[in-house]
């Protein structure tokens, strides 16, 4: 790339992003409630953590959201996103 590169006023790097995937046993679990873990009540949990981290977290994949809300995420196995702007704050997330 030239040093005198000067990237377009409206550009945006792309965002960072790391989909964790729960397997089948804890999803199973009866004993232990990881999605409401994660989100927690009201989605205090959840808003906490990406106020430290700076960063997004979604649940997402089959069984997360209506039918009709995405239908190309309901595909996917039931996975927690994360997406950042940088790579400190994506494994800040983690």
């Amino acid at each position: 790339m030239r040093r005198t590169f000067v990237p377009p006023t409206d550009y945006k790097p792309l965002k960072k992003f790391k989909k964790i995937y729960l397997n089948d046993t804890a999803m199973n679990d009866t004993n232990a409630n990881y999605m409401g873990r994660i989100i927690g009540q009201g989605g205090s949990t959840q808003k906490i953590i990406e106020q430290r981290s700076g960063c997004k977290i979604a649940v997402r994949g089959r069984g997360a959201n209506s039918a009709n809300k995405d239908i190309y995420e309901n595909y996917d196995r039931l996975h927690v996103l994360i997406t950042a702007d940088t790579e400190e704050d994506l494994d800040r997330g983690v």
